[in-house]
C-alpha cells in the first residue's frame, strides 16, 4: 500500500508550510497593491512646510481647488504637532469624536458666509489657516490676516 503526499506529511508540518506559504502571498499580494509614499521634498511640501514654521496657534488646512501633486492632509496635520509643536483640532481619529464635533470641523471647508466661517473656526479655535491661494481672498473677506504666502499656499490669521 503506497501512502499519498497528504499520509506521508506530518499534520504539524503542513501546518507549517501552509502558513508560509499565506505569509509569503501576503507579502505579495500587498508589495504590489501598498502605494508608495510620494517624494516628501516637493517644493508644495516644503512650502507647507515653511508656513507652518511661521504658525504660533492652532490650525487647520484647506487645500481646495489645488490642482498639484496630493498632499495629504492627515500628514501635515501629524508633521505639525512633532516638529512645529503646534496643535490642530483635526486629526487621525475621527471615530473617537462625536458627530456633531465632525460637523462642526467638516462645516469650516463648506461655509459659505464669513459669519458662518468665522463661528465655527471660532468654536474649534483656530487661529491660523494654512490654504490653497485661490481661498485666500475669502479668509481675507472674513476679517482674517493673509500673514504669509508662499508658492501656490497662504497663511491666514486671526487678527
Amino acid at each position: 500500500m503506497t501512502l499519498s503526499i497528504i499520509e506521508k506529511v506530518p499534520f504539524k508540518k503542513a501546518m507549517y508550510i501552509a502558513l508560509l506559504i499565506a505569509t509569503i502571498v501576503n507579502i505579495g499580494v500587498s508589495y504590489t497593491h501598498t502605494p508608495w509614499y510620494g517624494n516628501q521634498n516637493t517644493q508644495s511640501i516644503n512650502d507647507i512646510k515653511e508656513l507652518l514654521g511661521e504658525t504660533k496657534t492652532s490650525f487647520l488646512v484647506d487645500f481646495q481647488g489645488y490642482q498639484g501633486e496630493r498632499i495629504y492632509s492627515r500628514a501635515v496635520y501629524s508633521y505639525a504637532p512633532i516638529y512645529v509643536n503646534i496643535t490642530t483640532p483635526n486629526g487621525w481619529y475621527d471615530h473617537a469624536k462625536e458627530n456633531q464635533y465632525l460637523e462642526m470641523l467638516w462645516g469650516v471647508k463648506e461655509a459659505k458666509t464669513c459669519e458662518e466661517f468665522n463661528a465655527r473656526t471660532g468654536k474649534l479655535n483656530v487661529g491660523s489657516l494654512i490654504a490653497f491661494k485661490e481661498r485666500c481672498a475669502f479668509f481675507q473677506s472674513c476679517n482674517w490676516n493673509i500673514a504669509k504666502e508662499k508658492g501656490d499656499f497662504c497663511l491666514a490669521t486671526r487678527e
